[in-house]
């Protein structure tokens, strides 16, 4: 295992049985291919958010044992974005928020789970709860039994006088306590790479994060023509440019 201090060194990747030196195009082979395989759903450690199938959030806990697994994680997004390599993966706002350790709202709940951000507002804004037969309990989308969000919660039904905290309750487990133990093993890894008052310093928003780190997930081609200097003979019109 590579310690917190080899992260911060400068890494050359070579292809076995080749010479040829590392001018970028194998860094970028590798930074996409081994941190696509470990976000990658199939693999447990993440699963899509519900919004799309491009955005990533962690898996909630089922009793693995993946701490090493998601401390790696996040070592190695840290030392990408360290190196200035983009991932091939786009986390949800709230953990790269969680990264930033910057507050998640309730607003946030709509990027990782649209439909339950949606019930819970229809909730809050509408009386008459009671006759929805809720209660103090949330099963989550991956099929797994309802967990009481407070002891007894099975029991107790959610009316239009309790509604407010069943909503506090319900947004703190799904956005925070049921990755609870996950999240602490990825920020535990970027953090002894990258620590938290360094990227305080940088005064960075989610949004700044996602591009350093990802990447637009769109190609503007006109901005990128706009902003290209030609070279060695080439012009706008030249049948390989246009």
């Amino acid at each position: 295992d590579l310690t917190p201090e080899e992260f911060h060194q400068e890494w050359d990747f070579r292809i076995e049985g080749e010479r040829a030196r590392d001018d970028g195009g194998v860094s970028r082979e590798v930074w996409t291919r081994a941190v696509a395989d470990l976000v990658d759903p199939r693999r447990g450690l993440f699963r899509f958010a519900e919004t799309d199938e491009t955005t990533v959030q962690l898996r909630p806990t089922k009793g693995r044992d993946e701490a090493a697994d998601l401390l790696g994680v996040g070592r190695l997004v840290a030392k990408a974005l360290l190196d200035r390599r983009l991932v091939a993966a786009h986390f949800t706002v709230p953990h790269l928020k969680h990264i930033l350790g910057k507050p998640v709202t309730f607003s946030d709940l709509r990027t990782v789970d649209a439909p339950l951000h949606h019930s819970c507002q229809w909730m809050l804004e509408n009386p008459g709860v009671d006759a929805l037969c809720v209660a103090f309990e949330h099963a989550d989308r991956d099929g797994e039994a309802p967990v009481e969000l407070v002891p007894g919660g099975a029991d107790l039904a959610v009316t239009d006088d309790n509604k407010d905290e069943f909503v506090a309750r319900l947004f703190k487990y799904a956005m925070l306590d049921q990755i609870a133990r996950p999240l602490t093993n990825f920020l535990n890894g970027f953090y002894s790479v990258i620590p938290l008052d360094v990227l305080a310093a940088a005064d960075l928003d989610p949004h700044d994060l996602d591009l350093l780190v990802s990447g637009h997930a769109e190609v503007d081609v006109a901005d990128w023509k706009k902003h290209t200097a030609l070279s060695g003979g080439l012009y706008k019109s030249a049948p390989v440019v246009a």
